[in-house]
C-alpha cells in the first residue's frame, strides 16, 4: 500500500477505536457526573489512543523485529519485552497526559490526572499498558510469520517459473535449429538468414529471462522474429494473420506465451498442407480479461486434453506456467474450430505494467 494513503487510514482506524472507547465511557462517567461535558471523555479516549496507534504500535513493531524468538535465545527475548513494558507505560502516560493538559489549556481549563495520586494513577496505567503491549507483539509476530509464508511461496514460484523458463528455451532452441539444418542443403541464404533471426530471437529471450511477465507488445516482437525464421523455412506456403487489440499491447501476459502455441500450430496444425496453411493470432482485451487465441486450418485435435498436453512440451508447459502465475484465474481452452482446425485459447486478468 502507498504511505502516503496508509497513515491517513492508519489514523483513522484508531480514531474509530478512540470514538467507540469514548461512547462507552461517556455513558459510563454520565452516571457519575451527569453534568460532564462530552468533549472531556471524548479527549480522554482520543489521547490514550493516538499516542499508542501513532507512536507506541510502530515502535513495539520494530523491537518485535528485532527481538525475533528464536530457540536459542527465547529466554533474553522474553525478558527484553518484559523490560520493555516498563518505558512503553511511561510513553503512553506522559504522551496522553501532555495532550490533554494542552486540549484543556486552549479551553481555558486546567487538568489534574493524578487527582493527588501520581504513583497509584502510573501504576494503574502500568497494568493496562502491560496487556496492550502484549496484544502488539502477538499481532506482529502473527504478521511476520504470515508475510513469511507468503515470501517463501513467492521465493518457491518464482525458481519453478524461472525452471520452466529455462526447460522452453532449450526445446524451442533444439527445434529450430533442427528446421536450420534441414534447410542448410536446399537454400544456404535462407538458413544464414533463419540463423541470423535466431541471434535476434535468442537476446531477446535473454533480455527477459527473469520477468515472469512483460507487456504484450514485448511478446509480440519476439513472436514476429519467430515468424521470420519460420517464414524463411515454409516461404508462402503458410499464411499468418495476426490481428492485436489497442488496449491488448500493453497488457502484462507470460513472458514467451505465443511463440509454444504458434510453434503448435506449425508443428501439429498446417505443416505438410500444400500452399493452404493458416494461422491466425489475435488478442483482445474484454471485461477485465486479456484473451490470447491462436487458431489454424490443419486437423485439429484427435485426442482428449490430457492426451495433447502430454503430447507436445510446448503446450504443457503453457498449461504449467499460467497455472504458477494465475492459479485459477486463468483458463487454457484446446478446441477444435466448427469451420476446421485447432485453436488455443488463453485467458488472464487484464493487467498493465
Amino acid at each position: 500500500m502507498n504511505r502516503i494513503l496508509f497513515w491517513p487510514l492508519w489514523a483513522g482506524f484508531w480514531t474509530i477505536i478512540g470514538l467507540v472507547n469514548f461512547g462507552s465511557a461517556l455513558i459510563f462517567m454520565r452516571r457519575i457526573q451527569p453534568g460532564i461535558p462530552a468533549w472531556q471523555p471524548l479527549v480522554w479516549e482520543l489521547s490514550s489512543v493516538y499516542v499508542i496507534g501513532l507512536l507506541l504500535v510502530p515502535l513495539v513493531v520494530y523491537a518485535t523485529r528485532h527481538l525475533e524468538f528464536r530457540r536459542d535465545r527465547w529466554k533474553r527475548v522474553l525478558v527484553a519485552h518484559f523490560a520493555l513494558t516498563v518505558p512503553f507505560s511511561l510513553l503512553h502516560t506522559s504522551g496522553m497526559v501532555a495532550i490533554r493538559k494542552a486540549v484543556y489549556w486552549m479551553a481555558g481549563l486546567s487538568y489534574d490526572y493524578s487527582s493527588g495520586n501520581l504513583a497509584g494513577a502510573v501504576l494503574y496505567e502500568f497494568y493496562k499498558d502491560i496487556l496492550s503491549y502484549w496484544m502488539i507483539v502477538l499481532i506482529a509476530i502473527g504478521f511476520q510469520y504470515y508475510n513469511r509464508y507468503r515470501e517463501r511461496d513467492r521465493q518457491l514460484a518464482e525458481v519453478q517459473l524461472q525452471n520452466l523458463r529455462q526447460q522452453l528455451n532449450p526445446h524451442f532452441l533444439f527445434n529450430t535449429l533442427n528446421m536450420i539444418s534441414s534447410k542448410m542443403y536446399e537454400d544456404v541464404a535462407q538458413a544464414d538468414a533463419m540463423i541470423a533471426r535466431l541471434s535476434d530471437l535468442l537476446r531477446m529471450t535473454l533480455r527477459t529471462s527473469r520477468q515472469p511477465e512483460v507487456p504484450l507488445r514485448t511478446d509480440l516482437e519476439a513472436l514476429d522474429l519467430y515468424l521470420e525464421i519460420m517464414k524463411a523455412r515454409f516461404g508462402d506456403a503458410i499464411q499468418v494473420d495476426l490481428n492485436v487489440d489497442a488496449h491488448a499491447h500493453e497488457a502484462l501476459a507470460p513472458s514467451l506465451i505465443l511463440q509454444p502455441l504458434v510453434e503448435n500450430a506449425f508443428r501439429h496444425g498446417v505443416n505438410g498442407q500444400a500452399a493452404s496453411g493458416r494461422i491466425r493470432i489475435r488478442a483482445s482485451v474484454s471485461d477485465h480479461t486479456l484473451t490470447l487465441r491462436v487458431s489454424d486450418n490443419g486437423p485439429g485435435f484427435q485426442d482428449s486434453r490430457e492426451a495433447i498436453l502430454n503430447r507436445g512440451f510446448g503446450l504443457s508447459n503453457t498449461a504449467a506456467r499460467l497455472q504458477q502465475l494465475y492459479g485459477d484465474q486463468h483458463r487454457l481452452d484446446l478446441n477444435n474450430s466448427d469451420g476446421g482446425g485447432a485453436e488455443v485459447v488463453i485467458r488472464i486478468p487484464y493487467r498493465v505494467a
